[in-house]
């Protein structure tokens, strides 16, 4: 076998492996997001640099809550949808999803559409929906 042939695979192996722990790194963070409560949603409002965005399509909770599909968030057009919102990297988003696995898929694409380095992505508890200074319906 020429050699040319074994350095090509052995370079392609190399490549390969280095993709899959780049990309298990990133599940293993976008599993790992901080869980915040609706205080402290409440609390950041405001903040320039601060947003919210909600991936399921509910209604807003907060003022200024950004509603984005999963669908449009992994859309090719999604770095420009990103930059006409002004969600840069440096950026503090929380996330607003109708389940874990929905919020980890949006925090792995966000994390690769912005420089994951120093994007801090959190997601909003699922255990207290109503923040705490909106007085809640009642039946």
């Amino acid at each position: 076998m020429d050699k040319r042939y074994v350095i090509v695979a052995i370079a392609a192996a190399i490549t390969g492996a280095a993709w899959r722990l780049d990309h298990a790194e990133l599940v293993r963070q976008a599993e790992n997001i901080e869980s915040v409560s609706p205080s402290y949603v409440t609390e950041r409002l405001g903040t320039p640099g601060f947003f919210v965005l909600n991936l399921s399509g509910a209604q807003p909770l907060y003022a200024g809550e950004i509603s984005i599909s999963p669908e449009k968030l992994h859309s090719r057009a999604a770095s420009d949808e990103l930059k006409r919102l002004h969600i840069t990297a440096d950026s503090e988003i929380v996330l607003r999803g109708s389940s874990e696995e929905e919020t980890a898929r949006a925090a792995e694409r966000l994390m690769k559409l912005l420089n994951r380095s120093r994007t801090v992505i959190k997601k909003l508890r699922t255990d207290s929906a109503v923040p705490e200074n909106r007085p809640e319906k009642s039946a």
